[in-house]
């Protein structure tokens, strides 16, 4: 076999395909799906400036996006000639991932990373989202974050001048819910006379209704009135929409989570505060209510 450092994984797990497509040690020429991820980079990378005030997660996202669109321009693979089942876009990120995970045996934690710098980029350049959820990531380990930290996530939140940001990021630090449950949310699925929130079921979840607590309960009431103010015309029926009135992605859920985390100093995604929120649910023993004394992580958790 060549050296493998010349090779990576197309397909699936290495025991379960041996075919294995080599990467050129010389650039080809990009095609026009890579060509467009080049262009949009230099704008992306000015652009973290005012998203990202910390410089070592610039340069973390940075990295991460250059090493993707590397990958990709180094390969001999051609994106533009993909099954129309498999979009460039997503075979791109899925052939990455399989890259890191079987040939550079990346923790799952990088393979997470990597996986939401693409999500976050894509969404900047106004690419639909990709298909692949961390949820589906092998050997994702629970990140429980301190107190200290939830406080201060909670609090950024509160104070952050967006509405929509301000609903969204505290209905995820105290509930637990996922991204994705965001994304599927509808604005009829709250119920404002109980301060109560449907969520859909799907192949992971089942369907089920969580009382928000009273910070998120007026965040959200002041979300939805915003909305219908000035979302009149608009015939999306989704809670939560992107820059482009369009139902937000995972990506754009992790995008505000990430803004209003580092306002507060810290670098967090939605999966985090999930985490955090089902450890200690965990650690309760089974009570129903799993709100707790201030001093005590969890304070300001909604009941669910």
């Amino acid at each position: 076999m060549s050296d493998l450092k010349s090779t990576r994984l197309c397909h699936g797990h290495p025991s379960e395909s041996f075919l294995m497509c080599p990467i050129s040690n010389d650039p080809t020429t990009p095609n026009q799906f890579i060509q467009n991820l080049q262009t949009h980079y230099s704008s992306y990378s000015h652009a973290l400036k005012t998203q990202m005030p910390s410089p070592h997660a610039r340069r973390a996202q940075r990295s991460r996006l250059s090493q993707f669109i590397s990958f990709l321009s180094h390969s001999r693979r051609s994106y533009e000639t993909t099954n129309p089942e498999r979009q460039a876009k997503d075979a791109a990120v899925s052939d990455y991932l399989d890259y890191l995970q079987y040939f550079l045996k990346a923790r799952p934690s990088t393979i997470s990373k990597a996986l939401t710098t693409i999500g976050e980029f894509y969404e900047y350049i106004g690419l639909e989202p990709i298909s692949i959820v961390r949820d589906e990531l092998p050997g994702a380990n629970p990140q429980a974050l301190s107190n200290e930290d939830v406080q201060k996530f909670l609090a950024a939140a509160e104070a952050n001048p967006s509405v929509k940001h301000r609903a969204l990021a505290l209905l995820l630090g105290t509930t637990g819910i996922r991204a994705i449950d965001c994304t599927m949310l509808d604005m009829d699925d709250y119920i404002p006379a109980t301060a109560t929130l449907c969520l859909r079921g799907d192949d992971i979840a089942t369907a089920r209704a969580i009382t928000l607590n009273a910070p998120t309960k007026l965040a959200m009431e002041q979300w939805l009135q915003q909305r219908r103010q000035r979302f009149t015309r608009s015939n999306e029926k989704a809670l939560f929409l992107n820059p482009q009135r369009r139902r937000i992605s995972q990506a754009g859920v992790n995008l505000v989570v990430r803004k209003i985390s580092m306002e507060a100093g810290l670098d967090l995604n939605a999966q985090q505060l999930r985490d955090t929120y089902l450890i200690e649910t965990a650690q309760s023993n089974g009570v129903e209510e799993v709100q707790k004394p201030e001093s005590k992580p969890g304070a300001n958790r909604a009941a669910i």
